[in-house]
């Protein structure tokens, strides 16, 4: 994404609020969400995963910045498998 004129912020969605990610943000054109905590576990998952995507949304948000994408490989990780009690 680098080669594309992108430049990524470094932050951690667990120690930032919705406002501190947006300060880190502004700025953008647009916003990128990929971050994941596959096979770290049911709580750095649900970190990542659920929190830190809503944290994510709610920045974008507050920073005014449209569009926001999500990539995701959750669709694709039980392919043809059967889910875990914790997924």
């Amino acid at each position: 994404m680098k080669t594309l004129g992108a430049v990524p912020v470094p932050g951690s969605l667990l120690d930032l609020d919705a406002s501190g990610l947006a300060s880190l943000m502004s700025g953008n054109d647009i916003v990128v969400f990929s971050a994941g905590a596959g096979g770290a576990g049911i709580e750095p998952m649900s970190a990542n995963d659920g929190r830190g995507l809503k944290l994510a949304a709610e920045a974008t948000f507050i920073a005014g910045i449209h569009p926001f994408i999500l990539v995701s490989v959750l669709p694709d990780v039980l392919r043809e498998q059967e889910s875990s009690a914790s997924f």
